[in-house]
């Protein structure tokens, strides 16, 4: 009786060796197939429904070096052509500038709307800084957030030449990047 005990046993083992075997060879060639989905479609078409707002832009874009890390990334990795547009619950009206930055067109200075802030006031330019720095960390892009803090930090130092310390002061302890989470 021993002996037919151990043999089930045995055979048992064997058989789940191979279904292990079987599945880590499923997941081996899907990751192969997304892979070569993504090297065949480099230019695949995304359409990203930021807040209400259509931005539609390759998949390319999103599995760029810039976007390792982030939630783009794991967008454009794992996007297939017939999948609908992409919901995410933000503010559209900010997502320009990140699009832009993942797009590569420059630095963070580039993809500033400059022709809008020319006339603003630095306050203001702060706390769209600050907004931007706040998406910028949802997204998890972390280098944008350094770029978009060191322009912070730039523009608070144009408050101080101009003698507008403490009003600054008072600002920064109503929107400040290190207390947006």
């Amino acid at each position: 009786m021993e002996t037919k005990l151990d043999e089930l046993w045995k055979l048992m083992g064997e058989i789940h060796k191979a279904l292990c075997d079987k599945h880590d060879a499923i997941k081996k060639h899907e990751e192969q197939l997304t892979l070569l989905k993504q090297q065949q479609e480099p230019s695949a078409r995304i359409v990203l429904n930021i807040g209400g707002t259509l931005f539609e832009t390759q998949a390319s874009v999103l599995t760029s070096e810039r976007a390792v890390d982030s939630m783009f990334y794991a967008i454009g990795a794992n996007w297939f052509q017939n999948d609908d547009e992409v919901f995410i619950d933000r503010d559209g009206t900010l997502f320009p500038v990140i699009l832009n930055w993942l797009r590569g067109v420059g630095t963070v200075n580039d993809v500033l709307p400059s022709d809008t802030w020319a006339d603003s006031p630095h306050l203001e330019r702060e706390f769209e800084l600050t907004m931007l720095i706040r998406e910028a960390k949802y997204y998890g892009l972390d280098a944008l957030v350094e770029d978009l803090s060191t322009q912070f930090r730039q523009c608070g130092q144009a408050l101080c030449t101009l003698g507008l310390s403490s009003t600054r002061e008072q600002y920064y302890q109503r929107v400040s990047p290190t207390r947006l989470y």
